[in-house]
Parts: C-alpha cells; sequence; structure tokens
C-alpha cells in the first residue's frame, strides 16, 4: 500500500512516476529525508514546505500506509 507522494505547482517536475490521479506511491518506512534525497528536490532553486497529512513533519519522519505528502512551493505575497 504504502504512503501517496505529491509535488505541486514548480516542483511537479521533481516527481517520479506517478499513477492517473497524479500520486507516487511510495512505501512505507521511508523517511521524507528518503524521498528528498531520491527525488534530488533539494537541489532545486525553490523554497518549499512537506506535510504529511497537512500537518509540517521533520525529515526524519517515517512513512505510514496511507499518509499523505505534499511538497509545495513557498508563495509570499506583496
Amino acid at each position: 500500500m504504502g504512503a501517496k507522494v505529491r509535488f505541486l505547482g514548480l516542483l511537479k517536475d521533481f516527481q517520479p512516476e506517478s499513477d492517473a490521479d497524479g500520486v507516487w506511491r511510495v512505501p512505507s518506512g521511508k523517511t521524507i529525508q528518503d524521498i528528498v534525497d531520491e527525488t534530488g528536490v533539494q537541489g532545486g532553486k525553490w523554497e518549499f514546505v512537506i506535510t504529511v497529512n497537512g500537518d509540517s513533519v521533520r525529515r526524519s519522519y517515517a512513512l505510514a500506509d496511507d499518509d499523505e505528502v505534499i511538497f509545495s512551493t513557498i508563495f509570499l505575497g506583496g
């Protein structure tokens, strides 16, 4: 089963293969840092936030089945 991961907006290019719903499934037990390392998103030029089930988490967070992970850029207004 695993966790569901989405890269939104300007980060979409970092998302590996996805299903018809635009979701990349990763095995439970992987950490957020594993995903960052695997996708190379850290080397990008964008500042971003990562949430799991709507909450901000540390990169050491280990994913569980059915977790929903979102990588999104930070938007600032003026």
